[in-house]
């Protein structure tokens, strides 16, 4: 008896489900699919149990790239034929140290109900502010990136955001909004690298447009916001005890998220 085409890739696809390693290790784990079915978790809960869950899996993962300078001296970036990646164990680590850093950040402090308005296409670092968002109980507002200023202006006047996080490449459009709105207090700027000549060019002209306006806007990197969490580790391990204790190993309090 003849075998159709859709038979045999069914058959195939069931060799390969039963035999590949690679397919078996990202199986979901019945554990955690049971803890994700219990009725009534919120959406930060439910974040939290996949990423305790699936601590040491592969959550994420980007294009690999490298710095390279032509012959004028401009430095940009090449990306790579491979993939790098971030454990669930990682992100999570790392969206609960900016939400440490949005909830305790004197200039802007972040909390449940605020809204954080993000400009920028899928990364690691647009998805890790927009998950620290959540774990605090704040709104993540997405503004389109093929909008223009007067298109989003109407849109941030509506929704009130107290933090603006936008990639370095829309970061013009972002200080745009930021001076002209009564309620940002921060820009926060991701997929930044410093190495770039471009990236850094435009965060310099980012923080002349927001000096030259007057307004008290503190313009930030996603590095450095990290960076000050580990400070914060760093001073509580001295005081705490001389030995035992590594800096960025668990982030300043966080409040537990909204309820319900």
């Amino acid at each position: 008896m003849d075998i159709s085409s859709d038979e045999r890739e069914r058959r195939a696809l069931a060799v390969l489900c039963e035999r590949d390693q690679q397919i078996l290790d990202a199986q979901p784990d019945p554990v955690v699919t049971a803890a994700l079915a219990r009725p009534g978790l919120s959406v930060a809960t439910t974040i939290r149990t996949a990423i305790e869950g699936y601590a040491d899996r592969p959550a994420l993962g980007e294009r690999a790239a490298i710095a390279v300078t032509d012959s004028r001296g401009r430095t940009s970036r090449r990306l790579l034929p491979r993939f790098e990646t971030v454990s669930y164990q990682e992100f999570g680590a790392r969206t609960d140290a900016v939400a440490a850093e949005f909830h305790h950040c004197e200039q802007c402090a972040i909390g449940d109900g605020d809204v954080v308005a993000l400009l920028g296409t899928n990364s690691v670092d647009l998805l890790t502010v927009d998950i620290a968002c959540t774990r605090l109980g704040a709104t993540a507002l997405p503004l389109q990136t093929s909008a223009s200023v007067a298109n989003m202006r109407p849109v941030v006047e509506e929704a009130g955001p107290r933090l603006i996080a936008s990639s370095t490449e829309l970061l013009h459009n972002v200080v745009d909004l930021a001076v002209g709105s009564a309620t940002v207090r921060r820009v926060l700027v991701f997929d930044h690298h410093p190495e770039v000549d471009d990236h850094r060019e435009r965060l310099d002209a980012a923080r002349l447009t927001i000096s030259e306006s007057g307004r008290d806007i503190e313009l930030v990197t996603l590095a450095e916001v990290l960076e000050r969490v580990g400070h914060w580790n760093h001073r509580r391990c001295r005081r705490r005890t001389q030995t035992g204790c590594h800096a960025f190993s668990t982030p300043p309090e966080v409040p537990a998220g909204p309820k319900g």
